[in-house]
């Protein structure tokens, strides 16, 4: 993301996907992401749903209050919608099924 800021460049939408949870600081790649593009998707491991590999988990209060972290951001949960699209007899166990999805739009 460093390019693309250093050179001015926006994006229509920034997607991190089962990444989140292994940076360092998470809430300063949203924040540049959100300089980046007007909207971003999340998709991220629940609170029990991820191995040893993750230093921590973001629970539904963090992004709850997300809008507090970072102002004039609206973040929706996608989770139940993806879950009801994936829960199909072609989609048994797809692994989306099993994660968290949120859309962080800035006001």
């Amino acid at each position: 993301m460093s390019y693309a800021i250093e050179n001015n460049i926006r994006f229509d939408l920034i997607g991190f996907f089962n990444t989140l949870d292994h940076l360092d600081d998470p809430l300063i790649a949203l924040k540049e992401a959100l300089d980046l593009s007007k909207s971003v998707v999340v998709r991220i491991h629940p609170v029990n749903g991820g191995g040893a590999q993750h230093g921590y988990f973001l629970p539904s209060e963090f992004w709850s209050n997300l809008s507090s972290l970072i102002p004039q951001v609206s973040v929706t949960s996608l989770t139940e919608e993806v879950r009801s699209r994936l829960n199909h007899p072609n989609h048994p166990n797809h692994p989306s099924l099993f994660d968290d999805f949120y859309l962080l739009t800035k006001n």
